[in-house]
């Protein structure tokens, strides 16, 4: 706190000037003390304390961003999922995924059995690789969506196959998928 006649620096809390005896004012104490660092946390340990979660999620705009958020979120994973080829349940086969290679694990119940895949809508043809030791043996594309046959090769059990709905393989649109061999009724 500055002394108006002497110009002393004297601390906050003083009543009166340490050189010169002038006393100050309420007017010049409250003014000191709304400046110190103490006075301050003291304010902000108040404005924390009267902070409620309920204050927070009670605020328009929060609740108006929470909305667009969730909207957002959700028209991403729609978007995402919509267009990602999937391989669906069928009585034919049972099935497990590695999500961690993004890879499907097929037990066919015949020697060839046909594939239940989801595709978007506008899919109209499934290219169909299929791999020996990661060496492209045969290709082909199939127009028919429900009628996608694969086969148990029992021989090499490093061969699988690669379908996609463009010529160009991404994560969305193409699916790997190894048939492992026959499941028993035992």
């Amino acid at each position: 706190m500055k002394c108006k006649k002497c110009e002393y620096i004297n601390v906050n809390h003083a009543n009166y000037c340490y050189k010169c005896g002038n006393e100050f004012t309420k007017k010049e104490q409250a003014s000191s003390q709304e400046k110190s660092i103490w006075h301050k946390l003291v304010k902000l340990k108040d404005w924390y304390d009267k902070l409620t979660l309920s204050k927070i999620t009670g605020s328009k705009t929060f609740q108006a961003l929470s909305i667009i958020i969730t909207i957002l979120i959700g028209g991403y994973f729609i978007y995402k999922n919509g267009y990602q080829m999937k391989l669906l349940a069928n009585d034919n086969y049972t099935y497990a995924y590695n999500t961690k290679d993004k890879e499907y694990y097929v037990y066919p119940k015949e020697k060839e059995t046909p594939l239940n895949i989801y595709a978007p809508n506008e899919v109209k043809e499934i290219y169909i690789k299929y791999y020996e030791n990661d060496t492209l043996v045969n290709e082909q594309s199939i127009n028919d969506l429900n009628n996608i046959l694969v086969e148990v090769n029992s021989s090499n059990i490093n061969s699988y196959y690669k379908l996609s709905y463009e010529k160009e393989e991404n994560d969305i649109n193409t699916i790997k998928v190894y048939v492992l061999g026959s499941v028993t009724n035992e």
